[in-house]
């Protein structure tokens, strides 16, 4: 984040779709946004890219043969900070530094306890809310 510029999260969700930007916020992670996927998508064990071969081998597109593909976090969380809030999603390696285990074995477990529904937010991801941190920001076209 060296030389990053400082944005609140009001001016971050105050910019246009036509604009790119890489900054830094402050904010306090307070709930997540539950999609369609839940926590979780399915990946290329190598490059991290979604797959939708749930059983069996396959060919990533980055060229790496995997056997089966591997539960990869992505959580959509609303992070406040005084006025602003907005929706950052938090990818599998930011995940799994602060829950300190991986979506794979957290699916695991989970399956383990009878559990197999992606929209079942585990007791584990709680680590990640109500946490005051800097953000880097990337917004791109899109």
């Amino acid at each position: 984040m060296y030389k990053a510029e400082v944005k609140s999260i009001f001016e971050i969700a105050a910019l246009t779709s036509s604009e790119e930007i890489t900054c830094v916020t402050i904010g306090t992670t307070t709930m997540f946004i539950v999609g369609k996927q839940g926590w979780y998508y399915d990946g290329c064990f190598k490059c991290t890219k979604k797959t939708e071969v749930k059983d069996g081998p396959f060919t990533c597109k980055c060229g790496s043969y995997n056997k089966s593909s591997t539960p990869r976090y992505k959580l959509d969380i609303k992070v406040v900070h005084h006025h602003g809030s907005g929706r950052f999603v938090f990818w599998d390696r930011q995940c799994a530094d602060i829950i300190g285990i991986s979506a794979s074995e957290l699916r695991n477990q989970m399956i383990a306890e009878g559990e197999d529904d992606p929209k079942a937010y585990p007791l584990p991801l709680d680590m990640l809310l109500a946490r005051t941190m800097a953000l880097r920001v990337k917004e791109q076209q899109g």
